[in-house]
């Protein structure tokens, strides 16, 4: 079975199922309606028989943010190349707290809502103005002229991932820097406790 075939079908998972924990596979479907636009249908599978809900649930909000990326892309961006900043912490604390200090980092007072007019102020960093078109639990995004911004805290009392993702879309990114001033950033608001350093 080909993984891809003519644009329509691509499929992807791990080459050697691991040897422990779950194997996951991903299929994309694309089907093109006569004038009514595409349909993209997704599937995976893989999911472990123990605790299931837990990891359906973590995948789910992670896939949503994923294809509403998709769907701004091609409403605003649309065959425009990008170039993509990540940056990612743990930390300890729970979710709310992770969040709240997000916020703070952010330069704002609350959780907006979409629709909401934003500058985020991140020291170190230069100020991001626009548009907020993600605002659920575990994500914020930001929608400027040249960039979706995407910020979220996803875990519970036990600990959270922290990440802040930016596909930027101007010309001129100086990729490795960035990645590492908003990586810089994010330490800085969640420091690796004392024994881990």
């Amino acid at each position: 079975m080909h993984p891809y075939r003519e644009g329509r079908r691509f499929t992807y998972g791990a080459a050697e199922p691991p040897a422990e924990g779950p194997s996951y596979a991903f299929e994309f479907l694309v089907e093109v309606r006569q004038g009514s636009g595409t349909v993209l249908r997704f599937v995976q599978s893989g999911f472990p028989d123990e605790g299931w809900e837990d990891e359906y649930r973590a995948f789910d909000a992670g896939w949503d943010l994923f294809f509403a990326n998709l769907d701004t892309y091609l409403a605003h961006f649309a065959g425009r190349p990008a170039v993509t900043v990540v940056a990612m912490a743990f930390v300890p604390d729970g979710a709310a707290a992770a969040r709240q200090a997000l916020h703070r980092g952010l330069g704002l007072a609350a959780h907006p809502a979409v629709g909401d007019r934003v500058t985020l102020t991140s020291e170190g960093l230069d100020p991001v103005t626009g548009t907020v078109d993600v605002a659920t639990a575990e994500f914020l995004g930001i929608r400027s002229v040249d960039a979706l911004h995407r910020f979220g805290a996803e875990g519970g009392d036990a600990g959270c991932g922290v990440s802040a993702y930016h596909y930027l879309y101007g010309a001129g990114t100086d990729e490795k820097s960035l990645t590492a001033a908003w990586q810089a950033w994010l330490d800085g608001l969640f420091p690796a406790p004392a024994e881990a350093q």
